[in-house]
Order: C-alpha cells, then sequence, then structure tokens
C-alpha cells in the first residue's frame, strides 16, 4: 500500500481540494465586489488551504514512498508557480505566505490568527 493511500493523506488531500475550489470561487467574488467581508472570508480560506498545504509537504518529506516523493515534487513546482523565489525553501515559502495572509487580515480586521 502506498503511503498516499493512508486515511489521513487521503482525508487531507480531499480538504485541499475543497479548499482550493473554494479559494478559487472566493477570489473571483473578492476581486469583482471589493466587499471587505468577501475578502475577509477569501483570506481566511486562503490561510486554510496554505496550512493544509504546508502540513502535508511536510509529511511527504518524511516518508521515501515513490508516490509521495511525487507528489511532494508537485507541490515543490506549484509553489515555484505561485512566485517562490530561487533559494526558498518549500518550508520557508509556505510561513512567508501565511504570514502575508496574516498581515492582511490583521490590516482589515485587527485580529490575530494562528
Amino acid at each position: 500500500m502506498s503511503y498516499l493511500d493512508g486515511l489521513f493523506i487521503s482525508r487531507e488531500m480531499d480538504e485541499i481540494e475543497f479548499l482550493q475550489q473554494k479559494v478559487i470561487q472566493q477570489s473571483f467574488f473578492a476581486d469583482q465586489s471589493f466587499d471587505q467581508e468577501n475578502t475577509i472570508e477569501y483570506l481566511h480560506t486562503l490561510y486554510a488551504l496554505l496550512e493544509k498545504q504546508h502540513t502535508v509537504y511536510f509529511r511527504l518529506t518524511l516518508t521515501d514512498d515513490p508516490e509521495a516523493i511525487a507528489m511532494r515534487e508537485r507541490l515543490e513546482e506549484a509553489a515555484e508557480l505561485m512566485g517562490m523565489p530561487d533559494g526558498m525553501t518549500v518550508n520557508e515559502f509556505y510561513m512567508d505566505m501565511k504570514e502575508e495572509v496574516k498581515a492582511e487580515l490583521r490590516d482589515l480586521t485587527g485580529e490575530e490568527i494562528d
């Protein structure tokens, strides 16, 4: 059985897919409406997605399963497509992205999230 067939990873990947779809939908409404509530909801969902992806990426680094390595490489490619600078690790990229989202939320609402 592949590492990716495990219940935890399977469930996590389903959640990532759900959050990705939600971020896509919300980004359209946040851009079109300029409504602060839509933007705040979008940022919360984006943060949840980044947190989930970061967790899964970290777990994928802990195994030598060939399918997990391939998925980890896809997440690395996705980070590059999202603008990860050369020389930055994927871990650093996710940490920076989450901090940026938290800063935007703090600017909009005054709230701190962890």
